[in-house]
């Protein structure tokens, strides 16, 4: 039984942006979404455009990123949920009205974490920053039944998202190709997937071989932990990942060989029953980092 009193405060939710425009944070935003519908609580998603400041009433909470608020005007008299916004734009609103959001790294908690709330949780009172991975988008009772473990047998491990670089090197490319090096040394096939439906992503995570979730060079040292991750877990798969800083979440249900070659060779050594029992672990320690429970926290923080 979760506790929605602090959500229920607030009269209405607006996730500002990206409705109807595509970016890679558009996910969170329909996942923020969908999420406060499936809570009960009145919710509207809106474009970033200079009308839709007419909704916002005076104990609203909106929840916006920097990548589509150009319209968006700070009120006094409502509650704001930023991610990486101007710091002109949050000095508008009072202290006690917002909240920064941003995604936990090991780097972020050493800056913020003056209160830990979980393994991957840090709130920082003085800053009015919260630091939490985004999760997966389902709730801990859709979470789906683990695999069996025949679904290595499989051929095709799918890539549903993007592969990137920059001049600073904090891209993905470079370990995706390492990981699809190291896929066909064990028989197996990258096969990328991108612009579907989040049904469809299930679906294809569920008929993959096997579903690592890799990071960036960056995320990696830096223990920035992938929703990809948490997702293909609740999806009913076996979560492995370059990124060490998963194992404090999952405990010995973690795969901690996190060399790319090394961690495929761990999974397909399991039997079929400890492959499933596996996944049936690591969905339970999960189980705090999807987003309703993400938005418990946000009503949290706005209230200390």
């Amino acid at each position: 039984m979760r506790d929605l009193a602090g959500l229920r405060r607030f009269d209405k939710f607006i996730v500002w942006g990206l409705r109807r425009k595509w970016h890679t944070h558009r996910f969170i935003h329909q996942h923020f979404f969908e999420t406060l519908k499936k809570l009960g609580l009145p919710a509207l998603w809106v474009d970033d455009a200079p009308g839709n400041n007419d909704l916002i009433g005076r104990n609203d909470l909106i929840i916006a990123a920097n990548v589509a608020a150009a319209h968006l005007d700070p009120r006094r008299d409502a509650c704001y949920v930023l991610h990486n916004m101007d710091e002109r734009f949050s000095a508008a609103i009072p202290p006690a009205k917002r909240i920064g959001l941003y995604v936990y790294s090991r780097a972020g908690a050493k800056r913020h974490g003056v209160e830990k709330w979980g393994e991957a949780v840090f709130f920082d009172p003085r800053s009015r920053v919260l630091l939490q991975p985004w999760g997966t988008d389902l709730l801990p009772e859709e979470f789906r039944p683990p695999l069996p473990g025949t679904v290595r047998r499989n051929r095709l491990s799918f890539w549903v998202g993007s592969i990137w670089n920059n001049a600073q090197n904090q891209g993905n490319s470079n370990e995706i190709a390492a990981l699809s090096r190291a896929l066909k040394q064990v028989g197996k096939r990258f096969a990328r997937v991108r612009f579907i439906p989040n049904a469809w992503n299930i679906g294809l995570i569920r008929h993959s071989c096997l579903a690592p979730a890799i990071g960036g060079a960056w995320q990696a040292e830096n223990d920035y932990l992938p929703c990809r991750m948490f997702k293909n877990i609740s999806y009913g798969h076996l979560g492995m990942s370059n990124v060490a800083g998963f194992d404090a979440i999952l405990g010995d249900a973690a795969i901690k060989r996190h060399d790319i070659p090394a961690m495929l060779d761990a999974a397909l050594a399991m039997t079929d029953a400890q492959f499933s029992e596996r996944i049936a672990a690591q969905q339970e320690r999960i189980r705090d980092y999807t987003y309703d429970r993400n938005l418990v926290r946000i009503a949290q923080a706005m209230a200390a």
